[in-house]
Order: structure tokens, then sequence, then C-alpha cells
């Protein structure tokens, strides 16, 4: 029987809030899209859903969280969590209205949202009413200049007074820090005065500890709203730890890279000056010059790649644009086909992601890595899996676990945010894979 409910805005948002309840015990599956039949996940007690929602428009994002809600949402469900973004990308507000509408339809009593945007284990700080990554506020890092959802603001508490159409009151870092029963209090009489979304400050997990542990004791019923670190310790608090803690065997790894940004570029460049890993790479701009070119460049690549799978324990599968000072610009294609670069980018993804399916049911993988999740969605898509089961945090913001593929046969999976780490990120990834398959 579920007993945790996760709704995340991204994919690694949902793989990475799932990795920490199951490091708790519990069974978690992250559902790479939330059409899955739930009725395919009863044995597991966590779902862990991806909404893919971030970069919806506002409307939209309130739509899908109501419709994902109403597919999973009921009596079994023990604890909610809306999952947002650790730089406050995305529809932070519209989203938890939608779950907070959809709790209140159904039931008897007015829920409310516990935020707190503090992911201390992720260098994200809240103090002041100030996000800091890495002690810098937000809105002076990259994160902020997000081509697709940019943050103008460092403060959490502004970004829903802006975004949601329910109360918002901060309580500050100096009341979190006090005794227990002042805190408890002071978070019953806010809601007593029509509060609904309660943000709190928090620099440390300890902070974050604490506040779960209050919250066991609220008298209103609410959803967790974070990064993951709350939610995970308000799981711990609230239900405790469960009992689950299969791993399987395989041969070689695919590293799947599609990620553009600089960060995920170094990172593949150390992967390949660590490993020594062969590596093939799909032309971006012959995926989109044509039909007829973009085959016959994904046909080239499931060639080069079989060949590679030969000779190495690790092979990559990465797109032109991901390599280290090649720069691809989409605006001729944009404007030739009257596309979007959203539209764009998902053809480039599904070309990638297909070609990596097509060898990883060709047999000799068990394991697989992608960045992204963008990518990681292609990609489980592509091999027709529609969940993640989760298996362990490799460092914030990166998960591992299994995926089963239509023959049932399970292979590992390892996966990280495009932007996460530092340059051996995805060193560390394939690492935990090759200790998998060990």
């Amino acid at each position: 029987m579920n007993k945790i409910l996760i709704l995340a805005d991204d994919l690694t948002g949902a793989n990475d809030t799932g990795a920490a309840i199951s490091k708790l015990g519990w069974s978690t599956c992250s559902a790479v899209n939330y059409k899955v039949n739930p009725q395919e996940l009863e044995q597991y007690e966590c779902i862990s859903v991806n909404l893919d929602s971030r970069s919806l428009d506002e409307r939209k994002a309130y739509e899908t969280v109501w419709e994902a809600a109403e597919r999973f949402a009921g009596p079994e469900i023990k604890l909610y969590s809306k999952r947002i973004d650790s730089t406050l990308r995305g529809n932070l507000g519209s989203e938890c209205d939608a779950l907070l509408d959809k709790l209140s339809d159904e039931g008897t009593k007015d829920w409310a949202a516990m935020i707190v945007p503090a992911f201390p284990q992720a260098g994200r700080t809240y103090k002041g009413d100030i996000l800091y990554v890495n002690g810098i506020p937000l809105e002076y890092t990259p994160a902020a200049k997000d081509p697709k959802r940019p943050v103008m603001t460092s403060s959490a508490l502004e970004c829903f007074r802006k975004q949601s159409k329910r109360k918002s009151v901060l309580i500050d870092l100096e009341m979190v820090r006090s005794d227990g029963e002042a805190l408890r209090s002071y978070v019953e009489n806010v809601l007593k005065e029509g509060a609904r979304n309660i943000l709190f400050e928090a620099v440390t997990q300890q902070d974050i500890d604490g506040i779960a542990s209050v919250l066991t004791e609220c008298s209103f019923p609410f959803i967790a709203v974070d990064p993951g670190s709350f939610t995970a310790a308000f799981t711990s608090a609230k239900l405790g730890k469960g009992k689950e803690n299969e791993i399987q065997t395989g041969e070689k790894i695919l590293a799947v890279i599609g990620s553009v940004n600089q960060i995920a570029k170094r990172q593949t460049t150390r992967l390949l000056e660590e490993t020594g890993a062969d590596y093939v790479i799909l032309d971006v701009e012959e995926l989109l010059e044509s039909d007829i070119r973009r085959k016959r460049e994904m046909k080239k690549a499931s060639e080069k790649l079989r060949n590679v799978k030969e000779e190495n324990i690790v092979s990559i599968l990465l797109l032109s644009s991901s390599i280290e000072k090649k720069l691809i610009s989409l605006k001729k294609f944009e404007e030739r086909d009257k596309m979007s670069i959203h539209a764009l980018c998902e053809k480039i993804n599904n070309s990638i992601a297909q070609v990596a399916a097509e060898a990883i049911l060709e047999g000799g993988y068990g394991g697989v890595f992608t960045t992204g999740g963008d990518i990681t969605v292609a990609v489980c898509t592509a091999l027709n899996t529609g969940g993640i089961k989760i298996k362990k945090e490799i460092f914030p913001l990166a998960v591992g676990g299994e995926i089963q593929l239509e023959d049932g046969r399970w292979i590992s999976l390892a996966t990280k945010g495009g932007m996460i780490g530092d340059e051996d990120a995805i060193c560390k990834c394939v690492e935990y894979l090759l200790k998998s398959l060990r």
C-alpha cells in the first residue's frame, strides 16, 4: 500500500527526493511521467512522480498537478510532498495551489503548505528570506539565468506571494531555532490567522530536522514543499523507517550525455580522461537538417556504438553540442522549420534516446547513465519503462536505481541533473554503476 506521494516538477527532482525516501527503507519508484497507471505501482510504498511541469505556463502547470493528484491521491497516502526546484525555478505557487485545492476539495478540512526551500547538502541555505547557492544570493548565480525559467529574485516569500492565491508568511531562523513548543504554537497561530503557505528559514540539516519534528504534532493537514531534505526528514519523523533495504548483474555501461551546459561539458571531458572510454557522437545539425539525414545519422551512430561496446567496459553516446567548445545554434532551424526551441530540443533528445534504447535492448549493457532530466525521460520513454526503482542517492541530485526492460530484464541506472555536481560528478555516477555490476 502506498503511503508517500511526491509530485515533482522534473525527473531529477523526482529521482532525488525518491532516493532520500528509499534511503529510509521505504520501497520507492520514480515514475517518469504522471500518466503511468497507478495500479502498476501498487507494490511500492513511495511513488515519486515526474510532472515535467517546470517550463509550462502557470495555467497548464496547475492543471498538470491537479490531474496527477487526481490519479494518485487517496486515503492510503499518509504524506504528500510537492517537490520544488532548489533554485526556485518554475511554477511554485500555482503548483502548490493545485495540490492544496485538490486535497481540500476531497476532504472536509482546508490544507496548508509547509515550505522549506533550503537544501543544505546541495549548498542551498535560506536566511533573511534570501536563498543562497553556495553562499551567493540566488539572483546572482548562473541558475537564475536559466533560458527557460529565469529567476529574478532571491526571495522565496516573494515567489510564493506572486504565484499563489493563498496567504504566504515567513517564519525566520530565530523562531525556527527556538523552543519546539514555541515554534509549534507560532505555526498554529499563523494558520488560525489564515496563512496557508508557511515558509521556514533553515541553514543546516539540524534546522530542517527540528522543523520536521515540531510539525509531527501539527493539528492542521499539510503538504511538504521543498527540494527533498524536508520531505525526507518529515517522513522519518512522522512515519519512521521502512523495511526494505536486489542488485542485479550485467557486463557493460552506456553513458548517454545530452546536456549542453558548460558544467556538463567539463564533466564529460573528465569522464573521458579518467576512464579512457570510447565514444560515439550524434551530430545535432544532421539530426535537424532533414528526416532522411536524421535517420542516416542515427543508423551510423548505432553501428559505431556496437563496435565501441565490444572494445570497452564503458561506452559513451553524446551529442555534438555536448562537447567542450562546440557551440551549435538552433536559431536557423527554429526560423526555417517554424518550430520552437523546446520542440527542436525534444526532437534531438528523442533521437539520442532511440539510439541508446536500441543499443540497450540488443543486450550487453547492465547499466546506463543519463545526465539531464529531459534526456532521462526520453531514454525511459524509448525503453517503454514507466518508472525507476530508486536504490540510492549517489550525491545530492544524483541517484542510482534500476529500470525493467520489456523482456523482463533489470538494468542499473544512474542519473543526475545536467548542472549538478563538480567536475568528477559523472565519474562518480559511472563508478556507482561499476560497483553495482560487480
